[in-house]
């Protein structure tokens, strides 16, 4: 069976499209885990509270399981940026993903800052924090 050209084109366009789509969620998914990890280190070296459960191993081997964490994620994330080797245009395809997650990012942002001023309003008008 032969196909036309445009057919043909149609199908590579489709398949691009699925592919910045799976990249571009596997970033925005992968994303919270670099800023945890980071905590985590942070974290470890403030002094006990009253009543925590310290990991066995102490601060090392918290900083050792983030650092391990970290570069999974980012050997994760850093893959999702180089364009398939069929790409007929691959710094695009590279824009595209990061684009289309800062995209996704900044709406994220927007729909959080809106709820929060929204909280922030009403709590004004009903004098004090929601019960």
């Amino acid at each position: 069976m032969l196909r036309s050209r445009s057919s043909v084109r149609r199908e590579h366009q489709s398949e691009a499209a699925y592919t910045v789509v799976v990249e571009m969620m596997v970033v925005a998914t992968m994303l919270p885990f670099v800023p945890l990890f980071g905590a985590a280190i942070k974290l470890s070296a403030d002094a006990p509270v009253p009543g925590e459960v310290r990991i066995p191993g102490g601060r090392p081997t918290v900083v050792v399981m983030a650092l391990i964490g970290l570069a999974t994620t980012l050997g994760a994330i850093a893959p999702r940026f180089v364009p398939p080797a069929d790409e007929e245009r691959p710094a695009i395809a590279v824009l595209k993903v990061a684009g289309m997650t800062t995209t996704l990012l900044l709406a994220g942002a927007a729909v959080y800052f809106a709820g929060s001023a929204r909280a922030q309003r009403l709590e004004r008008r009903a004098g004090g924090p929601p019960q």
